[in-house]
């Protein structure tokens, strides 16, 4: 039974049933004769189930009407029929009426019933979902609190930012820890107000990233923390909805430390590094070191030969009336082998610069007029100095050497014309230039001695290293990288230091700084090294095994009234000491000697004669002598005959005072 309002194919059919019915009776008239009721109960019946209690009436009526039309006699009329058939009609209506009647109400209570079970199936419904509806607000609290709790407890720094205005919605524990800040002086401030970014565009790129690839992740960038105090970050965001609202999810990691360690672990690998190169470079310095040791003692007897005679041909040419000038030039060449050899040893830390006081531009000057014969016909060699005398303390061979090196390498950085400067000037140095250029020298008065060319200039990459020992630009075969570096080593050991101007393509100058000597500390100085050291026939022993450096020494010391005996080894220099004894004034002994070496014979010498002074003679560099344990006066070959007439009047004087 169907429950919503009867329509119009359900009355139709309960009105036309009664019709179908009298029609079948009449066709079962002969049958069912008796029995006129018997088909239009039943009709009556699902007229009343088909369209309802108003149908059903109808139905019956219609029904009524028929069968006392066409059924009860006298038939095919209304009028004239007999009152027992007439009391059945009103039973049947009543019947009718009462299956209509009873009929509706079933039906009500179907639907009553129908209505009660849909609601209690809406209620069990409703109920359920309820039941569903609590469990997922339970599981959506129960999420919301893990969340949080790992949201409040990550370790990583998380922030949430409104997109629209900057503003701080949400940030957990480690981002108050990261950037020092309280819960409430976070929530709720703008951007600006933090001041979280050291840069004021990383905010802006990051967000320009972010529209075009979706997120940001692990990007490097520097922030601060509430104390100023700036930090490295991993720096990881994307883009969340809170509702309606876009904002930034921003997650952070402090890699301060792991940066800082990384750093230092760069610093200690380039450290690591450089202390090996240093090594290597030390290596290298001992070898040339030891190179330039083993050569000096051959090669400086040699020039004491040639330079003892040649003072001998000095003397006898000018007792002669005899021109002079070549023999000075040979006197110079010696000279300058001499501090080519020495510088040698002072760059490699064998032996240290005798330092002596000279005018700086009196040696430029004679340096310019050597240094010519450097330079190609195609080159302009020119020389500026100021009018006063630039007095200093230095090695004037080392300084005359300095110069040749950057003749030489301003010569081979020109190609085709050019033009080289030396220049002399005094300047001075204050502290705003100390500031200005990083120097640790002192402040105070300064000669400078500077060399500018117009060649191809030094790449800014490699002006740092042209100091160090064996960097070289040249090919291989025609530059040792040690020029440079050996004037670096002597500038440093005269208190002085370089300085360094290049424009790649435009030419270079180097200027050298050297602190002034004192006017009266340079008289003394030369006043020391010009008296007047001639002998008064004291008895000298000189013990050199090289006979052409003991018979040219012994013959200039005779020249100028020494007595001198010579011996060429330790035994025969005992023998000649013990059988003057009480004449021996002087003992001058190389330091090596066949047999037995200086050092040994020296003591043996020092009980036979304690009052007799003890100069050594040596071609071998200071620090082979100090290995050696010699630590008494001594000169170096090859020496010019005034300084060791010089020393050996000094000797002389000091043994007479004591």
């Amino acid at each position: 039974m169907k429950s919503e309002p009867y329509t119009t194919r359900y009355i139709v059919p309960a009105l036309v049933l009664p019709f179908v019915t009298c029609c079948l009776q009449w066709l079962l008239w002969d049958t069912f004769k008796p029995f006129v009721w018997f088909l239009f109960y039943p009709t009556v019946y699902f007229s009343s189930r088909i369209g309802g209690k108003q149908v059903g009436i109808v139905s019956t009526v219609v029904s009524a009407l028929l069968v006392v039309y066409f059924f009860i006699p006298p038939q095919l009329s209304f009028a004239g029929k007999p009152l027992n058939n007439l009391f059945s009609v009103v039973v049947f209506l009543i019947m009718g009426l009462l299956f209509s009647y009873t009929h509706d109400r079933l039906d009500q209570a179907r639907q009553r019933e129908a209505q009660a079970s849909a609601a209690a199936l809406i209620a069990e419904e409703r109920l359920q979902e309820t039941k569903a509806l609590l469990a997922a607000e339970a599981d959506l609290r129960r999420s919301e609190s893990r969340f949080r709790s790992i949201f409040d407890n990550s370790p990583i720094a998380i922030g949430i930012w409104e997109i629209a205005n900057d503003r701080l919605l949400e940030v957990n524990n480690a981002w108050l820890q990261l950037f020092g800040f309280d819960q409430n002086e976070g929530i709720g401030r703008y951007l600006s107000d933090l001041d979280l970014y050291t840069r004021h565009d990383v905010f802006g790129d990051i967000l320009k990233v972010i529209r075009d690839h979706g997120l940001v992740i692990n990007r490097a960038i520097q922030l601060r923390k509430k104390t100023g105090e700036p930090m490295d970050i991993l720096y990881s965001s994307d883009v969340v909805n809170l509702g309606t609202i876009p904002c930034l999810q921003v997650m952070m990691t402090d890699v301060t430390e792991e940066l800082q360690a990384k750093r230092a672990l760069k610093a200690s690998v380039e450290t690591l590094h450089n202390l090996e190169e240093q090594f290597r470079q030390a290596q290298k310095m001992e070898a040339i070191g030891q190179l330039a040791g083993g050569v000096a003692h051959d090669f400086n007897n040699i020039m004491q030969v040639v330079l003892g005679n040649v003072q001998l041909h000095l003397l006898d040419n000018k007792e002669l009336g005899i021109t002079t000038c070549h023999l000075e030039e040979i006197e110079k060449a010696v000279g300058r082998g001499t501090s080519l050899t020495r510088s040698l040893l002072v760059f490699s830390r064998k032996q240290q610069i005798e330092l002596t006081g000279f005018d700086l531009n009196s040696l430029t000057h004679e340096s310019y007029k050597l240094a010519n014969r450097l330079v190609t016909e195609d080159i302009s060699l020119k020389l500026v100095q100021g009018d006063h005398p630039l007095q200093i303390t230095g090695d004037a061979g080392l300084v005359q050497q300095m110069i040749f090196n950057l003749v030489t390498n301003a010569r081979d950085a020109i190609s085709g014309p050019g033009s080289i400067t030396i220049s002399t000037a005094q300047v001075t140095i204050d502290k705003k230039d100390i500031d200005a250029h990083g120097l640790t020298a002192p402040e105070g008065e300064y000669a400078l001695l500077s060399m500018s060319d117009t060649g191809c200039g030094i790449a800014p990459e490699i002006q740092d290293r042209i100091f160090e020992p064996f960097f070289t630009t040249k090919e291989v075969g025609t530059g040792t990288g040690l020029g440079l570096a050996m004037i670096y080593g002597t500038v440093k050991q005269m208190n002085g230091f370089i300085m360094l101007e290049s424009v790649p393509g435009e030419g270079t100058k180097i200027g050298i700084y050297l602190p002034l000597q004192d006017k009266l500390q340079a008289s003394e100085t030369e006043t020391g090294a010009g008296r007047d050291s001639l002998g008064n026939g004291e008895l000298l022993l000189l013990v050199e095994d090289d006979e052409a450096v003991r018979h040219s020494i012994a013959k200039y010391l005779t020249l100028c009234n020494y007595r001198v005996i010579t011996a060429a080894d330790t035994g025969e220099a005992l023998r000649l000491a013990r059988e003057n004894r009480s004449t021996l004034r002087l003992v001058i002994m190389d330091a090596i000697l066949p047999g037995m070496n200086g050092v040994e014979g020296s003591r043996q010498l020092r009980q036979m004669c304690p009052a007799t002074p003890l100069l050594f003679l040596s071609g071998y560099s200071d620090e082979f002598l100090k290995n050696k344990g010699i630590e008494e006066a001594h000169v170096n070959k090859p020496i010019q005959p005034i300084k060791l007439l010089s020393k050996i009047g000094q000797l002389l004087d000091e043994s007479r005072q004591g």
